[in-house]
């Protein structure tokens, strides 16, 4: 994969031509975030790069590229098929993983292999740092099944007097599986209520 060449301008430094192999573009810039300003030139000139010529650094044939991209589309596209699962409950995918370069550190740092998948903790929560992470196949799968099995549960109509004992059951520490069996509701629908989120989810 041929180098990415950028031209960085950058206030107290000037001008600088890189060229960067991306397989160790996350350790080069990481290397460089002791220097805030220069850091933020650097980042700034790769992602332009990357959002204005996207065929040319390469990444585009790559499977954490389609990943990324895959993300985007479920949760941005509405002629994508499976926009409604996604975007169509208010999935977001969050700001700073527009752009694919963030969302190439982040894979790289949190363990990213060929051999993984992306996952959201929290089924109905957006696709950002704090919300995801990498597992196998069969890890996805077997977590696919068990968020139907919680889908069921929260399809059912929950009343007022309901919604007062989950709050208080959440407010005395219990976890968000225990609430969930108690009350016969996803962890993930537990944690929304108690935290007083208004906003229907599964539906």
């Amino acid at each position: 994969m041929p180098p990415i060449v950028v031209l960085v301008t950058c206030t107290g430094v000037g001008a600088l031509v890189l060229a960067v192999n991306v397989t160790v573009l996350p350790v080069f810039v990481k290397a460089l975030m002791p220097n805030l300003n220069l850091f933020s030139c650097i980042m700034k000139a790769f992602t332009e790069e990357f959002m204005a010529r996207p065929q040319t650094h390469g990444m585009h044939k790559t499977r954490l590229y389609r990943i990324w991209h895959g993300m985007k589309n479920r949760c941005l596209n509405k002629n994508t098929k499976n926009y409604v699962q996604y975007g169509g409950r208010g999935i977001a995918v969050c700001n700073e993983w527009l752009s694919f370069m963030p969302f190439m550190f982040w894979a790289q740092e949190s363990g990213y292999t060929e051999e993984l998948t992306i996952d959201r903790i929290d089924p109905n929560g957006n696709y950002c740092p704090e919300n995801c992470k990498w597992v196998t196949v069969l890890e996805n799968t077997r977590n696919r099944r068990a968020r139907s099995e919680w889908k069921r549960r929260t399809n059912t109509k929950i009343t007022a007097e309901q919604v007062q004992a989950i709050i208080a059951d959440y407010k005395a520490g219990m976890t968000l599986k225990a609430l969930g069996i108690k009350h016969e509701i996803s962890p993930a629908y537990a944690g929304e209520i108690g935290r007083g989120v208004k906003r229907v989810l599964d539906h």
